[in-house]
């Protein structure tokens, strides 16, 4: 049986890098998982909305002077890395790399590749095979939602089918003002003049039914 998933391990960190009992989790994806996907499952799995700018970087340790940089807003717009990318091709330049979300907050996440194993016909990918520890992002939304508890709540939860569903309090409109909305060194807002929107997933068992 061909190994056509990469398992990874992705550690919720700080900016030391130091993993000791940090949350993390590992996920299982198929090898033709683009780098937009594999962010959207990061942030997933640790209770993240895709509403800020978010790369992948190959040094942990002085990310923003990476050699290898995978980010949503580029100079380059026609790049589009983190869609035309894939997991296969970072793994092969090396084995580590840091996923960092909203750039003000600077939220980080170390990506570990761990091995590859075969492909299960009876799981849908990306697969979450283990889950440990909470990230502050998540003891925050327990805590509120704990308090919301007591108050009277109104419409249902809409079903929805595929990961990109998933995000049901991210819409089209929230998209496109992430996608419209770029970020200098001094953090003001510029208006890049391209779109870097999800398209529908297509390869690797990201189709929807």
């Amino acid at each position: 049986m061909n190994k056509d998933i990469y398992q990874i391990r992705v550690v919720s960190t700080d900016a030391s890098n130091k993993i000791e009992r940090k949350p993390y989790r590992i996920i299982q994806f198929h090898k033709d998982t683009t780098l937009m996907q594999l962010a959207q499952q990061i942030l997933k799995s640790f209770s993240f909305k895709m509403s800020e700018p978010f790369g992948f970087y190959s040094d942990p340790d002085n990310w923003n002077k990476s050699e290898h940089k995978y980010e949503l807003f580029e100079e380059d717009i026609k790049k589009n890395t983190l869609k035309n990318t894939f997991i296969d091709d970072i793994f092969e330049l090396q084995k580590e790399f840091l996923f960092v979300y909203d750039y003000l907050e600077e939220y980080r996440f170390l990506i570990f590749y761990e091995k590859m194993v075969p492909q299960r016909s009876s799981v849908q990918y990306p697969d979450v095979i283990e889950s440990m520890g909470e990230t502050k992002q998540e003891s925050d939304m327990s805590i509120k939602e704990d308090d919301e508890d007591d108050e009277p709540r109104f419409g249902t939860k809409k079903k929805t089918g595929g990961m990109r569903d998933e995000f049901d309090d991210y819409d089209d409109d929230d998209l496109e003002g992430l996608n419209n909305t770029d970020f200098d060194e001094n953090g003001d807002d510029e208006a890049p003049s391209d779109d870097y929107g999800f398209d529908e997933f297509s390869k690797g068992g990201y189709d929807d039914e």
